[in-house]
């Protein structure tokens, strides 16, 4: 099954530029990792499914998941941290 990253329920919860900000870094992950988060958080698949669907083991899946949060976080960390920088200057 060929997935694409699909963040349009995304939009409905979460402010514009928030959304913006979180988008901005999704598009950094590799094909698999956004795959992974989209069917994890948007579809609410398991692992399991997930790993049958990219044709990995569930150690793999469970690998791209936590290796695509970590991006995440770490782009939205540095984002803030810039943007508070940024604005006391």
């Amino acid at each position: 099954m060929k997935h694409q990253l699909c963040t349009e329920p995304m939009k409905q919860l979460i402010s514009k530029n928030k959304y913006e900000e979180l988008h901005q870094h999704l598009v950094r992950l590799n094909w698999k990792q956004q795959v992974a988060i989209q069917m994890r958080f948007w579809e609410e698949c398991t692992i399991l499914q997930i790993a049958s669907d990219l044709g990995v083991t569930w150690e793999e899946a469970d690998n791209l998941i936590d290796s695509a949060l970590g991006v995440l976080k770490d782009g939205l960390i540095n984002s803030r941290i810039h943007s508070t920088i940024v604005s006391a200057a």
